[in-house]
């Protein structure tokens, strides 16, 4: 099952564990108190499975509830791009939802700022640091990604 462009929440793979989704990205999982049958390569096949994300498991520490433990997830950094058009597709959701129109050459400053926001989330969810990127590099097939989302979204029917 692969995930929609806005998906958010909790997710359930197959040996009962929980992935949490923040705009189609996975970022955490749980074990829900329940063991580890099996390695954790297999967990995270599970969650590229669902997702089409490739993952790295980091360090369990304890979750929200009695005996139940997480850990924080990281996007393959070869994936950034894949990670950096979700966002887009979200962030067209977004403005489409306010503005109820697509983006238009006049919306240079929608652009601008949703980049910088999303290009530094893709970045901590891939764990790139810094210089790692060249920012600039990315923009147009990001402003493009999410100019196509929005008209989709203004010629589907009401």
């Amino acid at each position: 099952m692969k995930r929609e462009p806005t998906a958010n929440g909790w997710a359930r793979l197959p040996n009962g564990f929980d992935v949490h989704y923040e705009h189609a990205i996975p970022d955490r999982l749980s074990d829900n108190g329940r063991p580890l049958d099996g390695e954790l390569d297999a967990v995270a096949e599970a969650i590229t499975e669902q997702c089409g994300l490739k993952v790295a498991i980091g360090g369990w520490e304890p979750g929200e509830a009695e005996g139940e433990l997480e850990a924080p997830l990281r996007i393959d950094p070869g994936q950034f791009d894949a990670v950096l058009e979700r966002l887009a597709r979200d962030s067209a959701a977004l403005f489409f939802d306010r503005f109820h129109k697509a983006i238009d050459r006049l919306d240079v400053d929608w652009d601008e700022k949703q980049y910088d926001s999303d290009f530094e989330v893709a970045r901590h969810a891939c764990g790139l640091e810094w210089g790692d990127l060249d920012k600039a590099a990315h923009f147009d097939h990001y402003a493009g990604i999410m100019h196509e989302e929005t008209r989709h979204l203004a010629q589907r029917p009401a």
